[in-house]
């Protein structure tokens, strides 16, 4: 009886936060339909728009194009090269020499100080940079041409001290689709982007003087998502922030192997989360129960529930009977959000489980590396940080 009131209770609460994730997400309007008067040419600051790349020679060329044909009239991309040893330095110059960087495309050779990784990138590219106002974003993000008129535009409405744009991450492959839809949902369910408490690295967009005030880059140069610190430091200054959705407006791909996946997904959820082993831990379970439960459970519950009425006696019938019936809600809701937010072919949705899997033995793996990492078991070379992961980092 106790048992069978524990797993009813624990799909209802499975089914009651996927219906409260397919009503948030779904029926909020697209932030490209919203009505934000055009900023006047005179009255558009320059902008600086920095990219980060290292050893992104896939992306780069489509990242910079993508900047180069925004409609917004004052604008410089520069495009800061991590010591790649794959070609970005030859396309960058590429792209510098040739007529599509007409918009001024500089390119900036990183040189690390003390500190590596992104966050430098981004600090020295600061440093190159002639705007009032600063765009950072990364190599493997592509932006639709209206996108920074639109951004510069509401965060002047808004009076925003920082915005921060979410993309839409790209999934080509199998494993891409089994792995980032069900990432994201969790996230944003644990850690709704309204907080301001994370924010993505695709799209950052602040003005110099409160980027200055904030303290930059360079005092979140050790943390492994230096939006998130950067946006809770502007916040405890007094300014506004916000981070919404773009997702038809910007795109990532952000990971593109298993072992890609494997690395950041884990790093990210461990920073994300809590950073500390009893919070990854739990949230690695609740992430099994969360995707897994509801297809364990439909099996038998259909079987014994509705199917064998008489092999089943009390209680058992009746739970088994609502057990299904939430399990089905769950998986419909599901269906929901992964068919209309991220745009997946609705037989996705049977990959749910797998995802989870994955991702909760992701997060296991990254609380064990840290932990052994922190215990002095293995030296730091052993241990991939955030910034040491996969160049195709997503923020």
């Amino acid at each position: 009886m106790t048992v069978a009131l524990i797993l009813s209770g624990v799909l209802l609460l499975i089914a009651w936060m996927w219906l409260r994730l397919a009503k948030r997400e779904v029926s909020l309007p697209p932030w490209s339909t919203l009505e934000i008067p055009e900023l006047a040419e005179d009255e558009s600051p320059l902008v600086s728009v920095i990219v980060s790349a290292r050893n992104e020679v896939h992306n780069i060329g489509r990242c910079v194009q993508s900047l180069l044909r925004q409609d917004y009239p004052r604008f410089e991309v520069i495009a800061v090269d991590g010591h790649s040893g794959d070609g970005t330095r030859e396309r960058l110059l590429e792209i510098q020499a040739s007529e599509e960087s007409a918009r001024r495309v500089l390119r900036v050779e990183f040189s690390p100080r003390g500190w590596l990784g992104r966050s430098a990138a981004f600090q020295q590219g600061m440093e190159a940079a002639r705007g009032d106002w600063l765009l950072f974003t990364t190599a493997d993000s592509y932006h639709m041409p209206n996108l920074l008129s639109r951004a510069m535009a509401y965060a002047r409405l808004q009076g925003l001290g920082i915005l921060s744009l979410a993309p839409r991450l790209e999934c080509r492959t199998f494993w891409e689709h089994v792995w980032q839809p069900i990432a994201l949902q969790y996230l944003e369910f644990t850690i709704p982007m309204s907080r301001g408490v994370w924010a993505s690295d695709a799209f950052l967009l602040i003005s110099r003087d409160t980027y200055i005030k904030a303290g930059g880059h360079v005092g979140a140069a050790a943390e492994d998502h230096a939006g998130g610190v950067l946006m809770r430091r502007i916040t405890s200054l007094g300014y506004r922030v916000e981070c919404v959705k773009a997702m038809d407006l910007l795109q990532a791909r952000t990971y593109r192997t298993f072992q890609e996946l494997w690395d950041g997904w884990g790093a990210h959820l461990y920073s994300l989360l809590g950073a500390h082993p009893l919070w990854g831990a739990t949230h690695a379970c609740a992430l099994w129960a969360w995707t897994v439960l509801p297809f364990a459970v439909v099996v038998p519950a259909f079987a014994f529930g509705f199917w064998g009425l008489d092999a089943v006696e009390g209680w058992w019938d009746v739970v088994l009977a609502v057990c299904a019936i939430l399990a089905v809600v769950t998986m419909l809701q599901a269906e929901s959000v992964l068919r209309r937010v991220h745009r997946q072919n609705h037989l996705y949705t049977a990959t749910l489980p797998l995802g989870g899997l994955c991702l909760g033995a992701a997060l296991m793996a990254a609380l064990t590396r840290r932990a052994a990492k922190e215990g002095g078991l293995v030296s730091e070379k052993c241990v991939p940080d955030a910034d040491s992961l996969p160049s195709n980092e997503q923020g």
